[in-house]
Formats: structure tokens, C-alpha cells, sequence
């Protein structure tokens, strides 16, 4: 099966910008911090907003890019029948709605607190 590329905005999906939504009822509707959100890692989960289909969907991390957006591929089952696992995704760190730190990351703060892997 031949992936597609899904950006930001395109004609058929729009992310959301969570920083908007959560600055309108930041009780409501948490998000990570800008810092987290700047720093995600290859293998590192989030879970992006389809504003035009109403759909959240974990997305597996899979490069930084230069200019400070990332490159991911969709690992959830989208209801959505033009989106499949598998597809790319290129998002902002104002798209990211949830994190879920990926093996890489854990084992990097398990070295920084003194904890090792066992």
C-alpha cells in the first residue's frame, strides 16, 4: 500500500493549533509545555488534532527537521477511510496535543535522574 503525505494544511486535513485552543480554556484543555513540544525525539509518540475530521491520532516521531517542525508517520487506526497507519505527517510543536515519551527519551532522563535500565 502506497503511503500519503498529510502536512498541516492541506486540501483534504487541517491540524489543529492546540496553543490556541488551550488559550481559550487552559483548564479544560491542557497541553504539554513549548518546551516538551520542542523537543521531541525520533520514537517519541504525540497525538495531533484533524481539525476537518475530527479525529485524534498518535502519531510515532520520526525526524526534527532543520526549520524546527517534525516528520511522523500516523500509528493509530484513523476512522477517516482517506487516512491510513503508516501515512506522513509533518506537524509544528503547536500541533501536539499529547506526548508520550518514546524509548529513546526515557532512557535519556532515566540517565540524567541516576536510574539505569534493568
Amino acid at each position: 500500500m502506497k503511503h500519503k503525505s498529510v502536512t498541516s494544511r492541506t486540501a483534504k486535513h487541517v491540524l489543529a493549533n492546540v496553543e490556541q485552543r488551550h488559550a481559550t480554556d487552559p483548564k479544560t484543555f491542557e497541553i504539554p509545555t513549548r518546551e516538551e513540544r520542542e523537543d521531541l525525539w525520533p520514537n517519541d509518540f504525540v497525538k495531533l488534532i484533524f481539525e476537518d475530521i475530527g479525529e485524534r491520532l498518535w502519531i510515532a516521531v520520526l525526524l526534527r527537521n532543520d526549520d524546527g517542525s517534525y516528520t511522523g508517520s500516523i500509528v493509530s487506526q484513523p476512522g477517516d477511510p482517506s487516512l491510513n497507519p503508516g501515512d506522513i505527517v509533518r506537524f509544528k510543536p503547536e500541533h501536539v496535543a499529547d506526548i508520550e515519551p518514546g524509548r529513546w527519551h526515557k532512557r535519556r532522563d532515566e540517565r540524567c535522574s541516576g536510574t539505569s535500565l534493568q
